[in-house]
């Protein structure tokens, strides 16, 4: 029984009471959150170049957009999900492509999940209206204004791509990694070299160094590019979301030994914004006669 007669023992019992109290919330704190997992500081949106947290981003009504998201801290492997609340007015696949359906508006819900973390959701309102420009690319008499845009981690592709710029007078504009291909990123026989591992995530954007200057000018843009198991390299998905598509006429052209282009155009057709037209492509050999492109150019029906 406590002693009543000595106040120094009563006021250490009290002090020890109220320690352990202490003591014991904060660990009860650490308990939950470590149960509830770590919290994803910021998922920031954006629709173009522009931030769409908690704003209203206007589209045109039959036109397309691409949701870009970044986190803080970053999560190397994370799951995003979308959601519109009126897919008749605007819908989102999932990949993050909007495409404006009719007047109106609608929220787009983003949901970031990793794992480890709590999950963290973000919005934005997508108000659509009329175009009321005319519809696609112009189809005038003139000779359109083209680009050969093109990846070449081999120097395959870009023989194939000079080629091309010659026959047409396009431009030439080669898209240049960042980080550029090693000879042991390019290792197909070793499942966690770069390129498999980039093919292996169809999130995976690797970055490009520069741009092309005054894009918007081009109304032609052939692209090229060597096919990694069966697809374009992920690059050419990076290449594609950093600009706007909009009444373009996009020429996929590719190399291979074997592997055809067909899943690639349907990828370009996916990620490219701003609905642009896009052809149904040609696989060269890297050995590809001048004949055989101008007769393909020939080919190709472009409004000229």
């Amino acid at each position: 029984m406590l002693n009543q007669k000595n106040p120094c023992k009563r006021f250490l019992w009290k002090w020890a009471l109220a320690l352990f109290l202490v003591c014991t919330a904060v660990f009860s704190i650490q308990a939950v959150q470590a149960a509830s997992g770590k919290t994803i500081k910021t998922v920031t949106m954006k629709i173009g170049s522009k931030k769409a947290n908690g704003t209203t981003v206007s589209m045109k009504e039959g036109k397309t957009a691409k949701i870009k998201i970044s986190t803080s801290p970053k999560l190397a492997e994370k799951t995003v999900t979308y959601k519109s609340s009126k897919p008749s007015v605007v819908s989102v696949n999932k990949n993050g492509k909007l495409k404006a359906k009719k007047e109106g508006t609608s929220t787009i819900s983003v949901t970031v999940r990793a794992e480890g973390y709590k999950s963290k959701k973000v919005t934005c309102k997508v108000k659509v209206t009329k175009d009321t420009a005319s519809g696609s690319a112009t189809q005038d008499s003139g000779t359109k204004k083209a680009l050969v845009a093109y990846f070449s981690a081999t120097n395959t592709t870009k023989g194939v791509a000079e080629v091309i710029a010659d026959v047409t007078g396009a431009e030439l504009y080669e898209i240049t990694p960042s980080d550029p291909y090693t000879a042991a990123d390019l290792d197909y026989n070793n499942d966690s070299c770069r390129a498999n591992q980039e093919q292996q995530s169809a999130s995976a954007r690797p970055g490009i160094e520069g741009s092309v200057e005054k894009f918007g000018d081009y109304e032609v843009i052939y692209l090229g590019f060597p096919i990694w198991w069966g697809e374009e390299p992920r690059i050419i998905d990076t290449f594609l979301e950093s600009y706007d598509c909009s009444r373009k006429i996009i020429v996929p052209f590719c190399t291979s030994g074997g592997s055809g282009i067909s899943t690639a155009v349907s990828h370009i057709k996916d990620i490219a914004s701003g609905s642009p037209e896009v052809k149904e492509g040609r696989r060269f050999s890297g050995d590809v006669s001048k004949a055989t492109i101008e007769e393909w150019i020939a080919g190709l029906s472009l409004g000229n």
